[in-house]
Order: structure tokens, then C-alpha cells, then sequence
């Protein structure tokens, strides 16, 4: 899915307010920031995707889901980090599993997002790991 089809889908299913919880801890508070933080993952790997849902389950009543599934993406373009350290592309691949648990509210919109992914794996295999 490109960056507009993600953000087209955040926009109508991710309440107006919706918190979401980053692997490494920090949090974002409404459409803006969750959009902001998605259009940083294709600043450096403009391919960037989600490959494949291949569990996916919820409960009876719709107020949790849970999937599980692979980003994939290749390191092309210049990854600029908070606080402006720059690292360089080194055009490797990554396939990195990934998760999501998503709250549902009453009005049939997420309002809480918890993403699960290594980020260590993610920059060891695209070569920027210390």
C-alpha cells in the first residue's frame, strides 16, 4: 500500500484522536501525528509496505483486534534522525515482523493503536546498526 492509500485508510478507520504506542516507547496523540510518523517510514525507504496480514483475529463485540504481518522496504534514501544525525542509505532490504493491537471505540473508529516491531532487527538488516 502506497503512503496516500495508508493515509486515505487512517483518515477514515483511526479516530480523530487516537493514541498510538511506538516499539520504542513513545507515543503520538491525533491524526497529525500518527500521519507524521508514518510518512517518516517512507522518507528512507520510499518501497515501504505492509507484505502480509497472515493472522489476523478479534474480539466478538469489534472493541480489539490483533494482526500480525511483515514491513517490508529497502534502505534507499537518507534516513534523518530527531535530532538531525543523518545516516545513508546502504540500499539493503528488510522484511521485519510486525504487530498490531487495535482498541475500537463505540463510533466504529480506532482510538488506540499498539505497534510491535524490533527496531534493532530493523537496523541491523539495513546495515545501520552499530
Amino acid at each position: 500500500m502506497s503512503i496516500r492509500g495508508s493515509i486515505g485508510k487512517i483518515c477514515t478507520s483511526h479516530a480523530q484522536d487516537i493514541i498510538v504506542y511506538y516499539p520504542d516507547g513513545h507515543t503520538t496523540k491525533g491524526i497529525p501525528d500518527r500521519i507524521k510518523e508514518l510518512n517518516f517510514m517512507w522518507t528512507f525507504a520510499p518501497d515501504n509496505r505492509i507484505t502480509e496480514h497472515h493472522v489476523r483475529f478479534g474480539t466478538a463485540e469489534g472493541e480489539w483486534t490483533a494482526v500480525m504481518g511483515y514491513l517490508d522496504g529497502t534502505f534507499t534514501q537518507p534516513m534523518v534522525l530527531p535530532g538531525g544525525k543523518v545516516i545513508q542509505p546502504t540500499g539493503k532490504a528488510y522484511h521485519l515482523p510486525m504487530a498490531t493491537l487495535g482498541h475500537w471505540n463505540k463510533q466504529g473508529t480506532m482510538d488506540k493503536e499498539y505497534l510491535f516491531w524490533d527496531n534493532a532487527s530493523l537496523m541491523t538488516q539495513i546495515g545501520a546498526a552499530n
